[in-house]
């Protein structure tokens, strides 16, 4: 495409395409930028890609925390599934630290936790434990 085309008409898998040659860490550090994005540039860029739906967990996992750290509520249901279904302590402990640190979903990061903390590795569960402060024997929420 020349360099006129409108970027946003691309869908996610061209931009998939095109980027796979391209080292995962380098679009995925533009994915994931440290400071949120405006919430009205992530749902479009949600409306464009749908990267909601997307199924490469690397690319969903920085998806999700970019939603949460940008207050999009919508989001924090996926991110806690993913937090808690996904299984590895690399997607589990950033995602669980996002939704804490989303202070309207505090104690929603906490109960989730909590409800299955028992199925987590023991490490994991334990260093989760401490970003989100839950005591090792607290077994209610807030």
């Amino acid at each position: 495409p020349g360099p006129d085309v409108d970027l946003f008409l691309l869908s996610l898998c061209t931009v998939t395409k095109l980027l796979s040659h391209v080292p995962l860490q380098v679009h995925f550090t533009c994915l994931c930028p440290q400071d949120p994005l405006p919430l009205t540039h992530v749902k479009k860029m949600q409306d464009v890609y749908g990267f909601n739906t997307c199924m490469n967990s690397e690319i969903h996992f920085r998806w999700l925390r970019l939603c949460v750290r940008s207050k999009w509520e919508e989001a924090v249901p996926m991110a806690l599934k993913m937090a808690t279904e996904q299984g590895r302590m690399k997607f589990t402990r950033p995602l669980f630290r996002e939704v804490f640190n989303f202070e309207k979903y505090r104690e929603e990061a906490v109960r989730v936790f909590l409800a299955h903390r028992a199925a987590m590795h023991p490490v994991t569960s334990g260093l989760v434990a401490k970003d989100l402060k839950v005591d090792a024997s607290q077994t209610t929420s807030l």
